[in-house]
């Protein structure tokens, strides 16, 4: 392994340039739209996977899923679930082994989907189990991302109301990004397991 440290440090990652992704970004917010956007990211054989949902500040209380991130090689889907009221046209996409949908931490955002509609998840990989038979001791995003990529990523918005309509400008760019690096951190690693 290119001699890479097993752990890096919050004041090591603050000296890696700050990253947002600035390609093409599709906010979906229609099924049709969804249809569209999942014949577009099937032409990808790995895409970025992540998902938002609106912070409870309430102990034992939770909310469905609002977002849900895809990054293919040729940008990012945002589907706004409270605006497409249904993960169906998805299901396809989520049941298809032959494409990889990696991220960090994903089990539970999988389990979260299911609630909204039962699915069998094929093709999911986390790459935070990837880095961590590397050895690695962080397997956080943002420390993985400093780590394999040479890059800081905010996480800014991370609490922020993704249940809005209407989502920020600074949103969609914590969005985009994240599911955007997820795939280059997967692509990276591919190249050293």
């Amino acid at each position: 392994m290119e001699n890479l440290p097993n752990k890096i440090t919050a004041e090591e990652i603050r000296q890696y340039p700050l990253y947002w992704f600035g390609g093409n970004v599709v906010i979906v917010q229609s099924v049709e739209d969804a249809q569209q956007a999942i014949a577009l990211l099937s032409e990808s054989n790995v895409l970025g996977f992540d998902t938002e949902t609106r912070p409870v500040f309430k102990k034992g209380r939770s909310n469905p899923t609002s977002l849900i991130q895809l990054a293919g090689e040729k940008g990012v889907y945002l589907f706004q679930l409270n605006r497409i009221e249904t993960i169906e046209p998805l299901l396809p996409l989520f049941e298809n082994a032959e494409i990889v949908k990696t991220g960090i931490g994903i089990a539970d955002d999988i389990k979260a989907l299911q609630k909204l509609h039962p699915f069998e998840p094929k093709g999911f990989i986390d790459s935070a189990s990837l880095s961590s038979s590397l050895g690695i001791i962080n397997t956080g995003l943002r420390p993985l991302v400093a780590l394999f990529l040479k890059k800081r990523i905010s996480k800014g918005a991370q609490t922020s109301n993704w249940a809005a309509n209407q989502l920020r400008e600074n949103q969609i760019r914590y969005a985009a990004t994240d599911a955007w690096v997820s795939r280059e951190l997967y692509c990276k690693l591919q190249t050293l397991v």
